[in-house]
């Protein structure tokens, strides 16, 4: 190749860049194509990942994205704990990012596979045709994962955790628990003003343990948490500010206390008392004629006031999701869902919690046990999976070993079928439970699925949610009850 000179003690024109490119040309390059990524591909792209980016405004309420009918909040939020924003940019590599956190070389696709992990809905799928799909990427959660180390290493952490499953990835899981817990540690003991980025990371640790089913080492951060949040000046004052955080502490309350049969250690005065933690609207359902199927003046009586209030909640609730399943209704949205059976599941173990003498009559502690655990159903964990609650399990193993009468047999065939559907993930219970739920049936006059249907319907029950547990106990039922016959 003739070499060619070029003086760099001058200016360089044009003409003397014109024959560096021509000489370029006849290198390691000679006779390549090269091939450029399209423009217009990245800025498909960007439209698709700018919105994970767009941070909250400063005085915007989470739920306003996730139901546009959600007007006059404003959230104040203090100005060191809002996240930073982050410009939108060109293409999808973590690297080209300005972030205010240290993103390793390695971890740069797994980073995007925890912003997509974290954005999916919570709740199961089979309860997604009810909900309106809301906005993408203004959860204070999504957005911590660019703005705090701690919440970043976190996130990875779980992504690790539940998506994969190899030695390597075992490592990496420990690595990046322990850097969260380090930094944690730091921000502790510097005596800082606790933050909601820091508030948001030990619920996620807690929630992280709850999912793997180690609820007494998560119960430690959770009992932490309850202490930071005194601190600063109680769910109040948290909810008014940051709702989203305050709404998810008491989910995790709830949880807990369902695990170990107490009563929760936050007031749910915050639910009542502000638009922050508005639920769903269930005010224009008391008077429908299917809440009162099974409303007769004798059960009603036996409820008693404070759990009839709550029986008809848990109605309404279900009577809206399916409605809304079946476009008989808008959609519903999943911020005020959720916080509907959190305050549910609160006021059933404020009424009468489990780790004390139920002083209850035959049909409230029957229901007050299927309020339970319609609301421990809705308690999945990061996975979308539901752990079975040992102590629920055996209440109902309880109640179905007891005598019925013709007022509470079908109540006992609602709370069988809900385990089914819900709370009894363990394929041993069949033992019992189907020999029982046949027996019910038998005892009902019941032998087709429409039937028992109807029945069902009489009580809190969600089509949708609960039809697949359900109809596979039938099938169960209706073999036994073959093997039976041919004996």
């Amino acid at each position: 190749m003739d070499l060619t000179f070029i003086n760099n003690n001058s200016s360089i024109d044009n003409k003397t860049r014109s024959v560096i490119r021509r000489q370029a040309a006849k290198g390691q390059n000679l006779g390549r194509r090269i091939t450029r990524p399209s423009r217009v591909k990245a800025f498909e792209r960007q439209s698709l990942v700018q919105p994970l980016f767009a941070a909250k405004s400063k005085h915007e309420s989470s739920d306003v994205h996730q139901d546009d009918r959600d007007e006059d909040y404003s959230s104040h939020r203090d100005v060191e704990d809002a996240p930073s924003r982050i410009e939108p940019v060109i293409g999808d590599s973590v690297s080209v990012l300005s972030l205010p956190i240290d993103i390793a070389q390695e971890d740069r696709v797994l980073m995007y596979e925890a912003v997509a992990f974290m954005n999916a809905p919570r709740c199961l799928p089979s309860l997604n045709k009810a909900f309106s799909e809301g906005s993408v990427g203004h959860s204070i959660f999504l957005q911590l994962i660019f703005t705090d180390q701690a919440y970043y290493h976190c996130a990875l952490a779980t992504v690790l955790e539940f998506n994969y499953v190899s030695p390597q990835a075992g490592v990496s899981t420990i690595r990046h628990l322990t850097q969260a817990f380090r930094l944690i540690n730091e921000r502790i003991s510097r005596a800082e003003h606790v933050s909601n980025s820091t508030l948001a990371v030990v619920m996620s640790l807690s929630t992280y343990e709850s999912t793997r089913g180690r609820y007494d080492r998560g119960m430690i951060h959770l009992s932490g948490l309850f202490r930071m949040v005194e601190t600063r000046g109680g769910p109040e004052r948290i909810g008014s500010e940051e709702p989203e955080i305050m709404q998810k502490i008491y989910r995790a309350d709830l949880d807990y206390a369902l695990r170990f049969g107490a009563t929760p250690k936050l007031n749910i005065k915050l639910f009542e008392n502000t638009k922050a933690m508005e639920r769903l609207n269930m005010s224009s359902l008391r008077d429908h004629s299917t809440l009162s199927l099974s409303f007769n003046p004798e059960f009603r009586e036996q409820l008693g006031p404070e759990l009839c209030e709550l029986w008809k909640s848990a109605a309404g609730m279900s009577m809206l999701v399916n409605e809304a399943s079946a476009n008989k209704r808008s959609k519903l949205s999943r911020s005020k869902f959720l916080r509907s059976y959190i305050w549910l599941g609160h006021c059933l173990l404020n009424y009468a919690p489990l780790n004390k003498p139920r002083s209850l009559n035959r049909v409230q502690s029957m229901a007050h046990l299927g309020l339970l655990m319609l609301v421990s159903s809705l308690l999945c964990g990061l996975d979308r999976r539901v752990v079975e609650n040992a102590i629920l399990s055996q209440l109902l193993r309880d109640e179905a070993s007891i005598e019925t009468n013709f007022e509470t047999r079908e109540i006992l065939l609602w709370l069988l079928f809900l385990g089914a559907a819900g709370i009894l993930q363990d394929h041993t219970h069949d033992i019992w439970l189907v020999p029982k739920t046949w027996e019910t049936m038998q005892a009902l006059g019941l032998d087709t699925w429409d039937s028992v249907r109807s029945v069902l319907f009489k009580f809190p029950w969600m089509n949708d949610f609960y039809e697949s547990g359900a109809s596979a106990l039938f099938v169960k039922v209706t073999q036994y009850q073959s093997s039976q016959l041919s004996l």
